[in-house]
């Protein structure tokens, strides 16, 4: 279902049992720039939410907000009023994050600023100020296409590298056989998905 939230539009998804008197996780995903715009039903054409209206089901509550601008740093602290809202309004277990390319840049700077906020996070081909990597508290998988000429795989290593040295947790895969759409395969990949909504 499409819901709004001070102007800001987003696609929500409630896992088959959900019942609001007992605990839940809370995953958002944060979109390239492919589905910006103010028609929100193109959140569903891509990346996560479309493996979710084909019928994948997670086991958690899925907000994916649309990009109304030029690109999500335009909307920034916007997008962290609504996240810090929707956290306080389901009082989730757990706060997970995804994000693709623009959103994967998005992600990694989200993870930096509101570091107390997430536990796991998955990013494909997105990047960010690495030097501040050490602020991340989060459990991070990234991905990335070797092939990749718009975001150069270099942008998710030197992220993953830069956690870990801090100390974090980090891990960086690289599929030799892509290029910038490495998203579909993580995200049709049960095994990814497992671990970021269940740790397992």
């Amino acid at each position: 279902m499409y819901d709004e939230y001070k102007q800001l539009k987003y696609y929500i998804y409630y896992p088959d049992d959900y019942d609001a008197s007992k605990p839940v996780r809370v995953l958002f995903d944060i979109h390239g720039a492919g589905r910006r715009g103010s028609n929100i039903e193109q959140i569903v054409t891509g990346g996560l939410e479309k493996y979710i209206v084909e019928g994948y089901h997670p086991e958690c509550i899925v907000i994916a907000p649309q990009c109304h601008a030029d690109c999500w740093f335009d909307l920034y602290e916007q997008l962290k009023e609504f996240i810090t809202a929707q956290v306080e309004r389901f009082h989730p277990t757990e706060v997970l994050l995804s994000g693709t390319s623009m959103g994967g840049y998005c992600a990694w700077q989200l993870l930096m600023s509101m570091p107390e906020v997430f536990r796991r996070a998955v990013i494909c081909c997105g990047g960010g100020m690495y030097w501040n990597a050490g602020r991340i508290r989060a459990e991070v998988k990234a991905f990335h296409g070797k092939l990749d000429r718009t975001v150069l795989p270099e942008e998710s290593v030197k992220m993953v590298n830069a956690v870990n040295s801090a100390g974090g947790r980090a891990e960086c895969t690289l599929y030799d056989d892509l290029d910038h759409n490495c998203w579909d395969r993580v995200f049709g990949d049960r095994s990814i998905m497992a671990w970021l909504i269940n740790g397992v």
